[in-house]
């Protein structure tokens, strides 16, 4: 639900009632958020809650009883009868090692690092009747725990699917919704009038109207809706999800295709993205590859699920022994062998080895073209590809890793002449990736040039016959 809307209390409550109240033998509750001050807030609401109760002050020990000092620590409550405690930890996934968790409280679920949410669950599992109870409103990203169990809770709640160990409330603005329309708001924040005061959110809406910077925000943080991009600076994320998808890879054979490569470091995401052009769109084809010995240091940096992505065959591992470009200039042949590969181009950052090799060993010679990674070569690819996503004509396939990065990716403008653009990093956050949006710009781009080429019409003086004979006299 909507912020301010009393979800840090409801928290409490129950953290209360299941660590100090079910019975259950020496039980352990931890408060968890991305910042061990966030994750005091649910920890404060429940300690006050016992001061103000004479019946619990009466066996629940405040530590510290300068409790509402957030520069005094360590926290905690405990019983000493029951052997029970309820502590506030950060986000560091080692906090929550070995820890026999009967009820942990996860504030900011939508920001929370896949890891620990995996190290919190995998913690419950001695305890007869453990509690998970996840508090958020919308994030920005549905490449995590958040949004995966934001789907589940809604295909729970419309029958689709079965879980009775599952409990989910979900209060947002439908979809078809306007926003701005204020008689909307109530659907978000079930506790309208009392909190959030409904002048507040006036204030709000009318800055999120004034500066389209913060719409963003609102949607999110107010009226509960999933937004990842930044309004009027990213590709519109809400048109990427509806775009038609392609058709299997192998009714492409015999196509011609422009590829491209975008390489990470040794330790760090490498995108190729096959482009092919039909019927009016475009079909991207992307394929990820990442070193095995950096999987688990990736996910925890970037936030993001990359052992799944790898169980389900979204991201390909390299390793050491056989070298990383070893493995990927393989498997770039191999997945290009059947295509009429017309230019390959490519950023130079850390490719010269491969693309001496894929010019040289693999015989794209010619058609390896380094592409500049300046505005002027981004320009028309980055505009062609807002068309392409608005009319729900580039073609992805729903690709879980592909959609992240064009999340990811921030279109910006020249300093100079603001009718050239490119893309970079939203934040400028090295956890934010977008090879994968870089590749298929690229391919995209060495298209649209082509197509240029051949449509032009040739020069008088290529043609023998045609070219005029005699003196040119100025």
């Amino acid at each position: 639900m909507g912020r301010k809307s009393g979800k840090s209390p409801l928290a409490s409550t129950v953290a209360l009632f299941a660590t100090f109240c079910e019975g259950e033998p020496g039980a352990e509750g931890f408060s968890f958020a991305t910042t061990r001050d966030q994750s005091r807030i649910v920890w404060q609401e429940a300690a006050r809650m016992v001061n103000a109760s004479p019946a619990l002050a009466e066996f629940i020990k405040i530590t510290p009883e300068t409790y509402e000092d957030s520069r005094v620590g360590p926290y905690g409550l405990s019983a000493a009868a029951l052997g029970a405690s309820f502590q506030p930890l950060g986000a560091d996934k080692d906090s929550a090692d070995g820890k026999n968790i009967h009820l942990a409280v996860i504030d900011e679920f939508h920001a929370m690092k896949p890891g620990l949410v995996r190290v919190i669950e995998n913690s419950t599992g001695a305890r007869l009747q453990p509690v998970v109870f996840s508090i958020t409103y919308a994030g920005t990203d549905r490449n995590t725990a958040c949004w995966r169990y934001d789907e589940m809770t809604q295909r729970i709640l419309e029958n689709i699917e079965e879980d009775h160990r599952h409990f989910g409330f979900i209060a947002r603005i439908d979809e078809e919704d306007d926003w701005q329309d204020e008689r909307c708001w109530i659907k978000a924040n079930p506790m309208l009038g009392l909190t959030p005061k409904l002048e507040d959110l006036r204030a709000a809406a009318t800055r999120a109207a004034l500066m389209p910077s913060e719409e963003a925000d609102f949607r999110r943080a107010r009226c509960n809706q999933w937004v990842d991009y930044e309004i009027g600076q990213g590709f519109r994320m809400e048109h990427w999800s509806k775009c038609e998808k392609p058709p299997p890879l192998e009714e492409h054979s015999g196509d011609p295709c422009f590829p491209a490569f975008d390489l990470g470091s040794t330790r760090d995401l490498s995108a190729l993205v096959l482009t092919f052009y039909r019927d009016g769109g475009v079909d991207f084809y992307p394929f990820f590859w990442v070193p095995a010995e950096a999987v688990s240091q990736r996910a925890d940096y970037d936030r993001k699920n990359y052992e799944l992505w790898i169980q389900e065959g979204y991201i390909e591992t390299t390793h050491d022994e056989e070298g990383h470009q070893e493995t990927m200039f393989r498997r770039f042949c191999e997945i290009l062998e059947p295509f009429d590969v017309v230019e390959f181009p490519y950023d130079k950052a850390d490719a010269k080895w491969i693309s001496r090799r894929l010019e040289r060993d693999a015989g794209f010679g010619e058609r390896m073209v380094e592409f500049s990674q300046g505005f002027p070569a981004f320009t028309e690819p980055v505009k062609k590809m807002e068309e392409l996503i608005i009319t729900h004509k580039a073609r992805h396939g729903g690709h879980p890793v592909l959609r992240w990065n064009a999340a990811n990716s921030k279109i910006i403008y020249g300093t100079t002449n603001d009718k050239l653009c490119r893309v970079v990093k939203r934040g400028g956050d090295q956890s934010k990736k977008i090879d994968g949006m870089i590749a298929a710009l690229m391919g995209l781009g060495r298209y649209l040039a082509h197509q240029k080429e051949e449509q032009a019409e040739p020069s008088i003086y290529e043609d023998k016959e045609a070219r005029p004979h005699g003196l040119l006299v100025f």
